[in-house]
């Protein structure tokens, strides 16, 4: 048990301390962690069903600004982890830990991000040095123990000496309330996909979920063929609506930019881009309130730093500037920013005068567009579609649920970010620009989420498991009153539910709607109005 404990820590720690995102950002959710959580424990499956119905309820989940609603790694590596040591066959089990577990977490998240300021400043005063190794020392090695003490050390606590105390808690819960705690876990899932459709529904756009939520309903389809279905329609929409830019005026800003570099000095080779992109991948391994991702940047900065200038003392002159504020969906659209950076530093270093102020300009004026629209690609479509394959599959005892997750998630965060920083670096600030206003991406965005809009109405029907065993008598004869729902429309009291917390959402924070939807279904269940 101890082998295990030592393992579960390290995922824990994993799943907070993001040293590379194209690793570790799955890690984050509890499809992928409460897999590994449960392979570390010996039973693989039972962890991907468990990690795989606390991700439905955390489905809609983000971090707008940093800012986090609940831990969802807690909730996800702890509630299987309790669950497993429950000996419970039932996954929805691991709810009953996972929320709790959730608001507790969050304690740890605020605790990670006010200690990690002090490697921020240390390491600035390692950068005035000329030091690059510090500064990448900085952003690693301290932090990872900071992580681990607040994350790690509690999860390796609770599955090497909890195991008495969650069994305990498991036999002294009677049957009734475990009936009730059934109900909590089959109407919870409405809750991930009320915060997607507060997040993506629009008046445009919402009947999308209501065409994947009746297919699901009515022809049967499981979330693989209304994905397929979905990403036909958006494709075809697309295209008939697509009006292509202007080829003329993007390749007059080409020229303009490149103009500026006819005979270069210096110039940064192929490996020093790699580097600098994959380093872009680590700027939150230091995460914290003062500078947010800034001494990330920093980090990948110094890549920048070694292949264009040669002393330390023009190392120091020039790393500066990359320690400001900078808070951005980094992973998908954020690395533009990267490669806007890069190609300015080679400008700076060929002798074009762009002052700290200017270059940081640039860093200001789209972080925050870049997070906007970062943040919908990830959290919005991309995200709740692998997820939502995902965890169909493990729900069914598949653990390539999981590592499909993982490996269609990473894949396309890579390209997208490959793709993202070349266009930054090659571009330039002006053409990026012009590509924005020509509405192109919007309408790509706005594709994505007929897909995702779709999924999660597919979603909604399949694991919204609510029902009513109430039964009344007409005229000598018993009629259930869930058949009567049934004739009125398949799948009525899943849908009333979902929309239902979808309102709630509108009215109170995340916090209290779970308090709210766990007294209900409890209530509810005891009178003998919902069961699953």
């Amino acid at each position: 048990m101890i082998i295990s404990a030592i393992i579960v820590a390290l995922i824990a720690t994993l799943s907070a301390w993001w040293f590379c995102t194209l690793a570790n950002f799955t890690l984050i959710y509890p499809l992928m962690s409460g897999f590994l959580t449960g392979l570390a424990m010996g039973d693989p499956v039972m962890g991907a069903m468990c990690g795989a119905s606390i991700n439905l309820v955390y489905m809609g989940w983000m971090a707008p600004g940093g800012a986090q609603p609940s831990s969802i790694q807690y909730a996800g590596i702890f509630g299987t982890a309790a669950a497993i040591m429950a000996g419970s066959s039932d996954p929805a089990i691991a709810l009953t830990f996972a929320v709790p577990f959730s608001m507790l977490g969050m304690l740890a998240d605020q605790f990670v991000r006010t200690v990690n300021v002090v490697w921020v400043h240390a390491a600035e005063r390692e950068a005035k040095k000329g030091n690059m190794k510090m500064v990448r020392f900085y952003n690693f090695v301290p932090s990872f123990f900071v992580v681990f003490l607040v994350y790690g050390l509690p999860a390796f606590l609770l599955v090497a000496f909890g195991g008495d105390v969650v069994s305990s808690i498991s036999n002294a819960i009677p049957e009734s309330l475990t009936n009730a705690l059934s109900v909590v876990g089959g109407l919870m899932p409405a809750l991930g996909i009320a915060m997607l459709l507060k997040f993506m529904g629009n008046k445009k756009l919402i009947a999308f979920f209501f065409a994947g939520y009746f297919m699901a309903a009515y022809m049967g389809l499981d979330t693989m063929a209304v994905t397929i279905f979905s990403v036909c329609i958006a494709v075809t929409l697309f295209f008939f609506g697509h009006q292509p830019g202007n080829a003329s005026q993007v390749a007059a800003v080409e020229a303009e930019e490149a103009a500026a570099l006819e005979n270069p000095k210096a110039r940064l080779s192929k490996k020093a881009l790699v580097l600098h992109w994959l380093a872009s991948y680590s700027c939150e391994a230091t995460v914290n309130y003062e500078r947010m991702m800034g001494l990330g940047r920093a980090y990948a900065s110094t890549f920048l730093m070694n292949s264009l200038y040669e002393t330390k003392e023009e190392k120091a002159g020039h790393i500066g500037k990359y320690f400001a504020f900078f808070n951005t969906e980094p992973s998908f659209i954020g690395p533009v920013i990267f490669g806007l950076e890069a190609s300015m530093e080679e400008q700076i270093a060929n002798g074009v005068e762009i002052k700290d102020e200017e270059f940081n300009a640039v860093r200001c004026g789209l972080m925050g567009p870049m997070a906007g629209i970062g943040d919908a690609l990830a959290y919005g479509i991309v995200i709740p579609i692998t997820a939502a394959i995902g965890c169909n599959m493990a729900l069914r005892g598949s653990v390539f649920g999981p590592i499909f997750f993982f490996l269609a998630f990473t894949a396309l965060m890579a390209v997208c970010g490959w793709v993202t920083y070349n266009l930054g670096y090659k571009q330039g600030k002006r053409a990026i620009t012009t590509f924005l206003s020509s509405g192109i991406l919007n309408r790509v965005i706005e594709g994505c989420s007929m897909v995702g809009l779709m999924v999660i109405g597919c979603l909604a029907f399949s694991y919204v498991t609510v029902s009513t065993p109430l039964t009344f008598t007409v005229g000598g004869y018993g009629t259930a009153l869930q058949d009567m729902f049934d004739m009125i429309c398949t799948g009525a009291l899943p849908l009333a539910a979902t929309l239902g917390t979808w309102k709630l959402l509108q009215k109170f924070k995340v916090t209290w709607v779970v308090v709210i939807m766990i007294v209900f279904s409890i209530v509810m269940s005891y009178l003998g109005v919902l069961a699953v």
